[in-house]
């Protein structure tokens, strides 16, 4: 039963990742740093064109990120509350559960199969 309680949380886990579309959101991020670290070493532009650049861009830098952040709350906030509610009506299993996630066998193995997950849901999503 630990194993199953601690897959179904991983596969929700990866479903919200790829439905609230994380990566996207980290590719912003990460396309904004570049930007920021192309628009330093520049030497097209003056002192103050880069300092007006930097102060625009760390603004739509923050929303980004808050915007990630608030994703991945949202996540672990969801799987939560789905824990939560399972040990509401199975108080029995609460014990074995927790020890699951802090065990290192079955965090390997829930690693393991969790990248079995995504790799055939990849597969069946590229043949449809």
């Amino acid at each position: 039963m630990m194993y199953s309680v601690l897959l179904a949380s991983s596969i929700i886990f990866v479903e919200l990742f790829i439905a609230f579309k994380i990566l996207k959101d980290a590719q912003a991020v990460m396309s904004l740093s570049l930007q920021s670290i192309n628009t330093m070493k520049s030497s097209d532009m003056t002192d103050r064109q880069k300092e007006e650049f930097m102060r625009k861009n760390s603004l739509v830098m923050l929303v980004a990120t808050l915007k990630f952040i608030a994703k991945f709350f949202a996540i672990f906030g969801i799987i939560y509350l789905l824990i939560m509610i399972f040990f509401n009506y199975f108080p029995h299993f609460k014990e074995s559960i927790m020890d699951g996630f802090t065990s290192l066998v079955p965090m390997l193995i829930l690693t393991l199969v969790t990248m079995v997950y995504v790799w055939g849901r990849n597969v069946i999503c590229s043949k449809l």
